[in-house]
């Protein structure tokens, strides 16, 4: 089969590998139908990057079962389905996962890339979509899962003061999330203009460049001088994250929600952190949110958030087109 491919020296190129086979019970076989790349992809091929790995490249896809396993077909897949999931494996042997922290697993497994014409998942990384969701928006299942994972273990509530920092496609979802918990109000922080129009259109109340040099005093006019009760970081900058804390109200809490590169490091202000009760948490995927993913996205069109789309036979073109950090995220249709 053709996929795009990274091989040792980080080159990206559309070769012929292998193609994937059945080999257990509970293995599915999926003809992808619609990829997408997104910021995570943007760093696959900088070593010092979680994502970064020799092989096929993405993390995101929506396809149509082609073959399963008789534990699959147990739970109710069948060959024609149309499915979405999550990148990620967990063991669900160990004790992390006996209590549902499957994201905490300790032998936690990222599966092979997505940007080919056929992927093997485990049954458990999937979710049956309906009818009326497109394979376009089958693509944002694992972000929809993990946002709704952030904004239920912050606990956004009713009347909360909320700030997102940056206004990719996890930022904007936590935008559209937060206003339907109730939100009093939603700050999104963000240094592009584009994704800041976008931030709008999603809901947010007010939008901050994150260049300005007076954000200071606009976050403490917007809070009446108290500071945020939430703030949820997608940016990927320890710059960001080391600025947020005096955003803060007392009490507030920070969630972590993107990942970053291995040398980046977050200089934390302790006494700060300990005087003021700030809690500071992460979010890293969510397996056990994609049924109530799936419900977000069989009733609400976020296809927005794909801003341009490629032939698969111009994934290569595509790879370099999602450098450009203008695009939230790059749609690939397969064959």
């Amino acid at each position: 089969m053709k996929a795009l491919y990274k091989t040792d020296d980080t080159f990206i190129k559309l070769c012929e590998v292998e193609e994937p086979y059945i080999s257990e019970v509970d293995d599915v076989k999926i003809k992808v139908k619609y990829a997408t790349l997104s910021s995570e992809d943007r760093n696959f091929n900088q070593e010092s990057y979680y994502f970064s790995r020799e092989g096929i490249v993405g993390h995101e896809m929506c396809g149509e079962i082609v073959e399963l396993g008789d534990e699959a077909k147990r739970q109710g897949f069948k060959v024609g389905d149309k499915v979405g999931g999550i990148p990620i494996v967990h063991c669900g042997k160990c004790h992390l996962c006996k209590s549902n922290r499957f994201n905490c697993c300790l032998e936690i497994k990222l599966t092979t890339g997505t940007i080919c014409e056929y992927v093997v998942w485990k049954s458990k990384q999937l979710v049956k979509l309906e009818d009326n969701t497109s394979y376009k928006s089958g693509c944002l299942i694992e972000n929809m899962s993990s946002t709704i994972e952030v904004i239920e273990k912050v606990d956004i509530s009713l009347g909360d003061s909320v700030a997102i920092l940056g206004s990719g496609t996890c930022g904007l979802l936590a935008v559209a999330l937060a206003r339907v918990r109730g939100a009093k109000s939603i700050t999104v922080i963000e240094p592009l203009e584009y994704r800041r129009e976008m931030a709008k259109v999603y809901g947010a109340d007010f939008i901050i460049d994150s260049t300005d040099k007076f954000i200071n005093n606009k976050v403490m006019n917007i809070t009446d001088f108290i500071g945020f009760d939430i703030i949820i970081d997608t940016s990927s900058s320890s710059e960001a994250v080391n600025g947020s804390l005096k955003y803060l109200s007392k009490g507030g809490k920070l969630i972590l929600y993107c990942p970053f590169n291995t040398y980046e490091k977050i200089n934390l202000d302790l006494q700060y952190i300990y005087i003021n009760n700030i809690e500071i948490s992460t979010v890293f995927f969510s397996n056990n949110k994609i049924n109530k993913a799936n419900m977000i996205l069989e009733n609400n069109n976020f296809e927005s958030l794909i801003n341009i789309e490629y032939p698969f036979e111009k994934a290569v073109e595509a790879f370099e087109m999602n450098k450009n950090i203008k695009y939230i995220k790059i749609g690939i249709k397969m064959p």
